[in-house]
């Protein structure tokens, strides 16, 4: 009997082709957006999962309470808060804690300036890193030893074992004790190498001791079966004891499991990169929605076709035909036409996995053996279509009562609003939110690439300082102004749009005694501000000739003065440390703000030092419309003043506009799955109006024997599908801009899609929907009547 079922499904779909088509094509794209989304949030859902502790492990943040009331909520804690929890509390089995900070690497003639991570020796107890060289059990169980990433190792000694060897971070000797195998792809942070925290000093690391200076990240590892809140609760006791009583309403730390770092946290001075699941919920809608019109396209088509079938199920209901049996048969095809889409739809995928992975820099890949969720995903997207899509036409053919059917004149629907209506409408509202939401996320990403920063970035190249003992700063200076077409050359730790300057916690003079400010701080030299455009309001720039400048002045913005509450900051003083021998530093320059942060924040408090120590970036501006070839002389010039080794370099503009690398995926992400959702929709509509023009020819007929033109016979087919597709535009539109402005919400600053976008939509959707009804109605209103009129 399964049998005869599948034979006669397979018959009914080869001898309605044009039918067959539309919906397997429907079907495979709806089917392979959603598997394809299926696979990235399951990537993104198992970020971090890889550490076989992972249930276990998480990060010590702290929710620092500020002066002006607000609450800080901060990934970074202080020093000796780690180990302090871990000898106080028995629930801890273990503590980490992860120190950034750059540094100068070399070995023999070889030198690369990079971030250095220190960390303690338990690392490889509670994290999961396997080693390629080397024993994690004493790889950092001393000072001045350091384990090297794979790539780190690769770039230094190719492919030799270098364990034993010696590497020098900035000019001390590090005994290198192993070698990593290759990070996960799904980590949410990385590093090149771990060099052993008992390596560092208060020398290197003033806040080694300081209870109140939060500035690196802590991670510890719970004992089995410990409650997490029970834990937290003791938290106030623990900062009572080894801070202050009065510190309990100042700091409230908290626990961060590591599988929720990824997708579920997004605080202040992150570790990382995240994703915000709000991203993974929208994606995952539009998957389902999709994946829906895909369906009501295959519901469309099966209704319209029933006065074609509603011969044959009266023909098998009175050969004794159960309703049951002719279910099943409708089932069964619906269930080979989604086996058939399925099959297309994993094709879709493959093709799609490596451009979305080169544009988001995933690793994402179907492992169709050892990944069982998409497998389940497969099974289940291949069920619900056939039940969800089959279900109702099944249900539907199989209620024809024989002697009606017989007749031909079943008809499609028996309420004053079709269910062919309602889905209609909601295929189109679907159609019209999509496309009103990548409009507006393209809106946005341009308002990101154009608003003005408060400084000039354009052709400014950033390029690595190069290390040579014998060249020093001056020197680079001079030896780069005989390129023509430098225009200024500058030295920073960091440069205007990138967030990874280091964070310093702040006490002014006049308020010592209450809480610091937690402030992000850059090393910059005395041509900083000329290089960006940026204006100083008030004071003096920094000068090589005043010698207390590289010891004891900072020059601020003005969100700075304002957090700080000073009306004339000039000469102000502050200090980094709130112990009796504190140094205190001297506010010398006030500058317009700018931001040095990406447009999801709002400018936050900065404070700038001259430390040409802290000098990582090289900036250099280019007068000349010749970027390419004047980039190959300075790349040169850099490289023979580094020692023949050739630096790394980039523009800052191109650099910024990489900051929004995940609003750029979603917007590309968004617009083809604008388009696919359209086509779907065509296609839907298309085979609809085939099935009506089929239905209505000998009306179509009449009324061109009677005196009616092809416009108003166009005119007449097209306008119920017109008033249906402008309700769908009438309901999209409004719920597009509410969840538009919702996502807005996410940035500090945003452009709100206007009344000329959500219009053009609309247009949009009904001049594409008009194209497609238009050929199907031109070309049954230009048939001959005498074809149409003849007697079957």
């Amino acid at each position: 009997m399964l049998k005869n079922y599948f034979k006669i499904a397979f018959r009914n779909l080869s001898k309605n082709k044009g039918y067959t088509f539309i919906n397997v094509a429907g079907l495979a794209v709806g089917m392979g957006i959603c598997l394809f989304l299926v696979l990235l949030d399951h990537y993104a859902y198992t970020f971090d999962h890889h550490h076989e502790n992972n249930d276990r492990i998480y990060r010590l943040a702290d929710k620092i309470a500020q002066e002006n009331g607000s609450i800080l909520d901060v990934a970074i804690s202080p020093s000796p808060w780690g180990k302090a929890l871990e000898a106080d509390y028995p629930e801890i089995e273990e503590s980490t804690r992860f120190y950034y900070r750059g540094g100068v690497a070399r070995y023999e003639d070889q030198i690369l300036r990079q971030g250095i991570t220190y960390v303690d020796e338990s690392i490889f107890r509670i994290f999961t890193y396997p080693f390629k060289y080397g024993n994690p059990e004493d790889a950092l169980d001393g000072p001045n030893k350091i384990v090297l990433s794979e790539e780190m190792s690769i770039r230094y000694f190719g492919n030799e074992n270098p364990v034993g060897k010696t590497i020098l971070i900035d000019e001390e000797p590090f005994e290198i004790t192993g070698v990593l195998h290759k990070l996960h792809p799904q980590s949410s942070f990385t590093f090149n190498s771990l060099a052993s925290f008992d390596s560092l000093t208060e020398e290197d690391y003033p806040a080694i001791n300081n209870w109140r200076s939060h500035n690196l990240y802590t991670y510890v590892l719970l004992k089995e079966g410990n409650d997490v809140k029970q834990l937290e609760s003791r938290f106030p006791e623990f900062i009572a004891k080894n801070i202050g009583e009065e510190f309990t309403q100042r700091y409230t730390p908290h626990l961060q499991n590591i599988k929720e770092l990824y997708l579920s946290s997004n605080l202040y001075a992150e570790q990382g990169q995240t994703l915000d699941i709000s991203y993974v919920y929208i994606f995952s809608v539009i998957a389902l929605l999709i994946l829906f019109i895909a369906c009501i396209n295959f519901i469309n088509l099966a209704t319209a076709q029933g006065l074609k079938r509603a011969k044959e199920v009266g023909v098998r209901k009175v050969l004794g035909g159960s309703k049951r049996q002719l279910v099943f048969q409708f089932l069964t095809e619906a269930f080979v036409l989604a086996s058939i889409a399925v099959f297309i739809s994993i094709t879709f995928v493959e093709l799609a996995l490596p451009w979305f992975n080169d544009l988001a820099n995933w690793s994402v890949a179907p492992n169709y053996l050892s990944n069982p969720v998409y497998l389940i995903s497969i099974f289940v997207v291949v069920v619900l279509v056939s039940i969800i899509a089959g279900g109702y036409p099944a249900f539907f053919l199989s209620s024809v009562r024989p002697v009606i059917a017989l007749k031909g004149n079943q008809p499609v629907s028996n309420g004053k609003i079709s269910l062919k209506t309602i889905l209609v409408v909601a295929q189109f509202t679907v159609a019209v939110f999509m496309l009103i939401s990548a409009s507006a996320v393209n809106e946005q990403l341009d308002f990101l690439k154009n608003k003005d920063l408060g400084f000039d970035a354009l052709n400014i190249l950033v390029a690595e300082i190069p290390n040579e003992e014998n060249v020093n700063l001056a020197t680079i200076r001079d030896e780069l102004f005989r390129i023509p077409g430098v225009q200024e050359v500058s030295f920073s730790s960091n440069t205007p749009g990138d967030e990874s300057g280091s964070k310093v916690q702040y006490y002014p003079e006049e308020s010592f005694e209450n809480n610091g400010l937690l402030v992000n701080t850059y090393s910059v030299d005395q041509h900083f501000f000329n290089q960006y455009s940026i204006e100083l309001l008030r004071g003096r720039d920094f000068s090589r000739e005043n010698s207390t400048d590289a010891s004891s002045s900072v020059i601020i913005n003005e969100t700075a003065a304002k957090r700080f509450g000073w009306e004339d900051p000039i000469g102000k003083k502050i200090a980094t440390s709130s112990d009796d021998d504190r140094t205190f530093l001297t506010v010398v320059g006030v500058v317009e703000d700018f931001h040095y942060e990406t447009l999801h924040n709002r400018i936050n408090p900065l404070i700038m030092k001259y430390d040409p120590s802290g000098f990582y970036n090289l900036s250099i501006r280019l007068n000349t419309a010749e970027l390419k070839s004047l980039t190959t002389l300075i790349s040169a010039k850099l490289k023979d003043l580094n020692g023949g080794r050739p630096p790394w370099h980039y523009f800052l503009e191109e650099d910024i506009i990489n900051e929004y690398t995940t609003e750029t995926v979603i917007g590309e992400m968004l617009r083809y799955f604008t388009y696919l959702t359209l086509f779907i929709a065509c296609l839907g509509l298309f085979g609809l109006v085939s099935f009506t023009v089929v239905n209505r020819r000998k009306e179509i007929g009449i009324r061109k024997v009677l005196g009616a033109s092809i416009a108003n016979i166009v005119q007449n087919i097209s306008g119920q599908f017109l008033k249906l597709i402008t309700i769908g535009f009438l309901i999209g539109a409004p719920l597009a801009y509410y969840l538009i402005h919702l996502w807005l919400n996410s940035f500090a600053y945003s452009n709100p899609p206007g009344l000329i976008t959500i219009l053009w939509a609309g247009v949009l959707t009904i001049i594409i929907s008009m194209l497609t009804i238009s050929h199907q109605a031109v070309k049954a209103a230009r048939e001959n009547p005498v074809n149409s009129l003849q007697s079957e």
